[in-house]
């Protein structure tokens, strides 16, 4: 009789570990659900992120014409005629005047070029920002595949580990009973 209750806490204590394992499985299966969903509202955001920066590189380099167009203005017309006014009268507030828009125009590139080195970089980011992406569809794409085949496999190898076990043990607790009513 000793065999028979031996045998039973065996099979006890295996099926208590595969319960314990399998709540573990649970346990992963939610958390790569969680990181799937994060990475899919990543992937959401960083679409979102995408395209906003392409309009942004838009609106820049409307922006860089519209700059690129006053500062010809300023070069062309504006300041030629200041110049002008200046040989010609050789009035201070004149001068004054020249030289302050001769400043405002140098301020003015700066910041057409400050918009240009923005467009540049913005430009940078888009394939970073695709790339990202492309990592992260391929993570759910991973996980996706391990929740549907692989942790399904792992519970089946379990389930029939936890069900030969039982035989085993059921097995041997007839074979103890046979031997025992041959003895008796």
């Amino acid at each position: 009789m000793k065999v028979i209750y031996k045998g039973r806490n065996k099979v006890q204590n295996f099926v208590a570990n595969f319960e314990g394992v399998s709540a573990q499985i649970d346990h992963i299966i939610r958390d790569m659900e969680d990181a799937r969903l994060k990475l899919m509202k990543d992937i959401s955001m960083l679409d979102v992120l995408y395209e906003k920066n392409k309009v942004y590189i838009k609106e820049l380099d409307m922006f860089i014409i519209a700059g690129n167009i006053k500062l010809k203005e300023l070069d062309v017309t504006l300041i030629p005629k200041l110049k002008q006014e200046v040989m010609l009268t050789d009035d201070l507030f004149e001068a004054q005047a020249l030289q302050e828009t001769i400043e405002f125009r140098n301020q003015f590139e700066k910041k057409v070029h400050d918009l240009k080195l923005t467009r540049q970089i913005s430009i940078q980011a888009l394939p970073q920002v695709r790339l990202i992406s492309m990592t992260n569809q391929e993570l759910v794409n991973s996980i996706q595949s391990s929740i549907i085949n692989t942790i399904p496999l792992w519970k089946n190898a379990v389930v029939n580990a936890v069900t030969l076990t039982r035989q085993k043990k059921a097995l041997e607790m007839q074979k103890s009973v046979n031997d025992m009513t041959n003895e008796l």
